[in-house]
This record gives C-alpha cells, sequence and structure tokens, in this order.
C-alpha cells in the first residue's frame, strides 16, 4: 500500500492535536485499562471457563449492564469508554441471535419479521456455538502475524467464515475482537464505513466483502503516523465524518444541456416539470409508498412502458427526499463529468430558468475539471448512486484540498451565499468537558461561550443568532 499523501497527513496530525486538545483521544493509559477490563470479563480465557445459566447470561442477557452485549454496544463511562472503539448501534437486538425480551425472561432467536420464543435450554445451546466461534477465531487473530500482509487479513476472513460461520459478518463480534486486539484490527465495524475512509485517505479498498480484510490498511497507516489504530479512525472521523452518498446528475434535459444554468445558479436539477412542487415527497417516511404514489403522478404525465415508468419515479425519489445534504454530486453528461459538488440543502421547487427543470438540489460547485469516469456507472440515467470503486476513488482524488468540511459538516457557499455552521451536540459536550475538567462553573452563557471560542479556533463560521438556536437545542438534548 502506498504511504499518505502529504496534504492528507498534515490535515490529520492538524485534527488530531486539535482532538487532543479538547480531550476527545483517550491516554494511553486509559485506553489499556479499557482493554485489560474487556479481556478480564468477557475474554476468551473467562468465556471458556462459564457453561449453563452463566455464559448465557454474561454473554447475552442484554438488560443486564455486566453482559457482554451490554459493554459492546451500549457501555460509555469512565471504567470504559466503548465509544472510543466504534459503534454498532442502530438495528434491533435480533442482531445478536438471541436476545430475552424486554421485561421478561423470555428467550429469542430468529430475525425481526420471523422470530421465535425458545426455552432456556436451547438459548443455552445457541451461547455454547457463539462462545466456541468466538474462541475460534480468537485464535485465528492470535495466530496473525504482526504486520500481516493485505493476502494474511484474506486469509484471516476465509477461516473466520469457515470457523466462526454465524458470527463472521456481525458488526458486534468484529467490536468483540477489536477490544482482543487492537494492534490487529480497526474498529469501524461496517464494511461501508471501512472503505468509505479507506477512499478518503486515497488508498483503495479491498475488492472482496468481509469484515476482516480492511484491519491490515488501518494498522499500517496508523503506524505511518505513530497512533494506535482507534486514535487514527477516531481522527478519521473528525475528518470526513460519516459516509457519504456519491450522486451523478445527469444535466441533459428534455435533449438540451442545462449545465451553464446549474452552475450559474448552484444547484443541481432535473426535469419532469409537469408533475409539479414535490415537496410533499422530500421527508423522510415509507419509500414503497412514496414510489407508488409517484408511479401514478409519472405514468399519468409521462406515459411510457411501466418499466420505464418505475425507474423514473425512483430516480426522482431519490432526487427529492434520499439524497442528504453533505452528499457528493457530479454533474454527469454521459460518462462525463463536468463538475463535482456538494449538496448543501434540501429539495426546493422554482420554475426560473432553465423551467424544463424544477426540481432543485442547492450545491456548491467546488471542482470544474472535466473527465470521464472510470468506469460506466449510470451513464444512461438521470439520478444514480455511484458504486463503482473506481469512480469513487478518482472522485476524491480530484476532490481533495477543494472539498473542506468541519467534521463532516457542509461549509461553504450554497443558494443563499456563504453556509454558516450550527453547533451540533458534540461541539456543547466538548465545550462542557472542558470547562468541568478545569472546574470552572459550567452556566449556559460559559457553556455557549467556550462552544464559540472552540469552533472561531477552527476557524468556522457561526450562523446568525446562533446563540439562541443552540441554546434551544441544548433544552431539547438535554431533556
Amino acid at each position: 500500500m502506498s504511504s499518505l499523501d502529504p496534504r492528507i497527513k498534515e490535515e490529520m496530525r492538524q485534527t488530531h492535536d486539535r482532538l487532543v486538545n479538547e480531550g476527545r483521544i483517550l491516554s494511553k493509559e486509559i485506553r489499556q485499562a479499557s482493554f485489560d477490563k474487556f479481556r478480564s470479563r468477557f475474554g476468551p480465557e473467562r468465556l471458556g471457563s462459564l457453561d449453563g445459566k452463566d455464559l448465557l447470561h454474561t454473554m447475552h442477557a442484554q438488560g443486564s449492564k455486566d453482559s457482554m452485549v451490554y459493554w459492546i454496544e451500549y457501555k460509555h463511562d469512565e471504567e470504559f469508554p466503548g465509544r472510543n472503539f466504534g459503534g454498532i448501534s442502530g438495528g434491533s437486538s435480533h442482531v445478536y441471535g438471541i436476545f430475552r425480551r424486554g421485561g421478561t425472561d423470555q428467550w429469542v432467536k430468529g430475525n425481526p419479521r420471523n422470530d421465535q420464543d425458545i426455552s432456556e435450554e436451547e438459548a443455552i445451546g445457541i451461547a455454547r456455538k457463539h462462545r466456541d466461534q468466538l474462541l475460534a477465531g480468537a485464535e485465528l487473530l492470535r495466530a496473525l502475524p504482526q504486520q500481516a500482509s493485505d493476502a494474511d487479513y484474506l486469509t484471516l476472513q476465509k477461516a473466520m467464515e469457515e470457523k466462526a460461520p454465524d458470527l463472521a459478518r456481525r458488526a458486534w463480534v468484529h467490536k468483540y475482537f477489536f477490544l482482543l486486539f487492537p494492534d490487529k484490527l480497526d474498529d469501524f465495524h461496517n464494511e461501508n464505513w471501512q472503505r468509505y475512509h479507506i477512499r478518503k485517505l486515497l488508498q483503495t479498498p479491498p475488492t472482496s466483502e468481509g469484515l476482516y480484510l480492511t484491519g491490515g490498511h488501518y494498522v499500517r497507516l496508523a503506524a505511518e503516523l505513530g497512533w494506535f489504530v482507534d486514535e487514527f479512525t477516531n481522527t478519521l472521523n473528525a475528518v470526513n465524518g460519516k459516509p457519504k452518498g456519491y450522486w451523478r446528475i445527469g444535466t441533459r434535459i428534455d435533449g438540451k444541456s442545462a449545465w451553464a444554468e446549474m452552475k450559474a445558479g448552484t444547484f443541481a436539477a432535473v426535469g419532469w416539470s409537469r408533475l409539479g412542487d414535490l415537496s410533499d415527497f422530500s421527508s423522510k417516511g415509507d419509500r414503497k409508498k412514496k414510489k407508488e404514489s409517484l408511479i401514478g403522478m409519472v405514468a399519468s404525465q409521462y406515459p411510457a412502458d411501466p418499466r420505464r415508468v418505475s425507474r423514473d419515479a425512483g430516480e426522482l425519489l431519490d432526487f427529492v427526499s434520499e439524497i442528504s445534504t453533505g452528499d457528493i454530486v457530479v454533474a454527469g453528461d454521459g460518462e462525463q463529468v463536468l463538475a463535482i459538488g456538494r449538496i448543501v440543502g434540501p429539495y426546493y421547487y422554482d420554475m426560473a430558468s432553465p423551467a424544463r427543470a424544477p426540481h432543485r438540489r442547492p450545491v456548491e460547485w467546488f471542482s470544474f475539471d472535466q473527465w470521464r469516469l472510470k468506469e460506466p456507472d449510470g451513464p444512461r440515467t438521470t439520478v444514480w448512486l455511484l458504486k463503482k470503486a473506481a469512480n469513487l476513488l478518482e472522485i476524491d482524488q480530484r476532490s481533495l484540498g477543494k472539498n473542506h468540511s468541519v467534521d463532516g459538516s457542509p461549509s461553504g457557499e450554497g443558494r443563499s451565499g456563504t453556509m454558516a455552521y450550527l453547533p451540533v451536540k458534540e461541539d456543547v459536550e466538548v465545550a462542557y468537558r472542558m470547562l468541568a475538567k478545569h472546574g470552572q462553573e459550567v452556566s449556559l452563557n460559559a457553556l455557549l461561550e467556550q462552544v464559540g471560542l472552540n469552533l472561531a479556533k477552527r476557524g468556522v463560521v457561526l450562523e446568525d443568532e446562533w446563540h439562541v438556536k443552540t441554546e434551544a437545542n441544548i433544552a431539547i438534548w438535554s431533556s
């Protein structure tokens, strides 16, 4: 693997220094103590010594704060700052294979659509199976050499799927193994997050699927900066934010290019003008129902083959509600890329020129190099979520140094001028910790003042009346 681009190194180091100053990077002592505590409670030696109800409850009693699954997913305190080692929240308790129904002693197995009540005896049998597979996986990682190659990690992935077939693709299991082997794995417990951040480092991610393929990438890159892997990934999160969608938006509408207007007006737009304002479809909700409604509207105004109507309705729905603020967009003409930008706001309807393209999203266009996609990826569509790794990597390479954001929050000029920043919950939490650390009174005014100081040091332009809005948000977050 190639080394890091000097520009990326510099941004990573500056961000890392800020995180250390804000108390968001664990000390070496706290980090090691956390791993030691987890291993003593749930490591292979401990699990191997348990059986029956003790094993079941130690591993899977999710309602208990002493259980392994609670520590992995929820525990975050002075004893064990678990969020610093990657999150796995989201989804239901079914991801653990078995769980105890809330407020009862009833054990359940299966998936959310087809779960099944089971006896405690059967639950114990499943816990034993899980324990055995965790122990087998731990042996594989123990045998993995330090500074292992990508080929070694591919072998590890295949062996995990063979030795731990029920667990190899589970996020909570990947976090379990990271907590035991933090010098061999990364703490992104989701394949999309793993590959997104590798691309943002201008590295080529693995082409195969699997949670254990990227460990070597992160171990080597963290070592290049002299950091622990979790220190490296926490810094990556601050630099890049969460994974973004990369969308191709066609610029030809009714056979004629609308790119000049999109560029000048700082927006992306699509046609289907006879459908009128689609703002009612912009909120999150039941996609199936919204698409069915749109199919009826498109079929009425633009009669065509049912498959074409369904595809058009899907693309429209993507444009109106699925594309998120902060997502990357490329203006395309076939396989030719005309510009790269970032979505900076929600859908709006505007009949100003070009009237044939009234459905719009505000965009900060930041790169106007023209080039061809590396691989065909939705060239005959109007709205397309790009998926080919070579294209995504090329976009990131061409965006470097032009695509500035603060902790993943959109910034830059949008449809209404400079897009200012409104503090988020994490900004307030950082300020609170800084004041508490120095023994200062944490009044609301002091808290807001510290938030402003922290963001000013980062060169962040704050919204007008941000104090008022943030005070209201603090009240909501506190409740």
